[in-house]
């Protein structure tokens, strides 16, 4: 049994099998944890677990996601008097209605119970949009996936009660200051020119974005502790190449086999 808290969603990419080298770079008090491509946090629950930070800002340019942690935040028990409907059943077609539901027709605490729910069901906890912004994930393959665990939610609520939340892209870490600390965790660059993940919202997450984040990244590592983990790539070694960076190996199985294995870097100021 996991411990609690932990993501409350299946996250590609996510953090759990890297949290403790992510960690280990981080100070051991923080005054500001700063997790501006907050994803599913594993690296933040884990912090709060060990009582590193006084407090938090997380960001995200996903709003669909910042809602949910919104609504998990402010309104957890509606949110999980939502989820025990029964229309939020395994089942593919049950899957595909949901999916089609739009969310500006929706209340808040609906839109993250859609958010939930597609993300336990679709395959291999994919986020993509297409160009219109529409989730366009589809069904998955498990066996009795668990859509809501009430007692993770509210764990969950209990340490956002500390953390500000922002629907916003990566600048937000530039007001980090030297007691604090920065965790980025961007979309992976490819390792190969035939591979591609970008399409995380409507607005993508390709080259320009790298290379603006390395120059925030330069930035603030003059005046706080900073680390940002990507893929073992030739681009991401040439942007942080006057960095530290620690190679190690993640479980990454985002449309492949879940044995395959790939290299990522781990770059910090420390």
């Amino acid at each position: 049994m996991r411990q609690v808290p932990y993501p409350f969603v299946k996250w590609a990419g996510g953090k759990s099998k890297l949290v403790d080298l992510i960690i280990a770079k981080l100070p051991l008090n923080i005054d500001t944890y700063y997790e501006p491509m907050v994803g599913g946090g594993a690296v933040l629950f884990e912090l709060w677990k060990r009582n590193q930070f006084k407090k938090a800002l997380i960001a995200d340019a996903n709003p669909e996601l910042i809602t949910t942690y919104l609504v998990i935040k402010h309104q957890v028990q509606e949110l999980i008097k939502e989820l025990k409907k029964k229309k939020y059943i395994y089942e593919k077609t049950q899957y595909y209605k949901i999916r089609e539901l739009k969310i500006v027709k929706l209340d808040k605490v609906k839109i993250a119970a859609r958010f939930i729910y597609l993300n336990k069901s679709c395959f291999n906890g994919l986020y993509r949009v297409n160009t219109k912004g529409e989730f366009n994930v589809p069904f998955g393959r498990y066996i009795n996936p668990t859509i809501l665990d009430t007692k993770n939610l509210l764990k969950v609520n209990e340490v956002l009660q500390q953390v500000e939340i922002v629907c916003d892209d990566f600048n937000v870490a530039l007001d980090a200051k030297s007691t604090d600390a920065v965790y980025f965790d961007p979309p992976y660059l490819p390792i190969s020119k035939t591979a591609k993940f970008d399409r995380y919202t409507d607005c993508g997450f390709g080259i320009i974005e790298h290379e603006r984040l390395a120059s925030l990244f330069n930035e603030i590592s003059k005046k706080t502790t900073v680390v940002l983990s990507n893929s073992n790539s030739e681009l991401a070694i040439s942007l942080y190449r006057k960095f530290n960076i620690e190679y190690c190996n993640g479980r990454r199985n985002i449309g492949g086999h879940s044995r395959f294995r790939t290299q990522e870097i781990i770059v910090s100021n420390a």
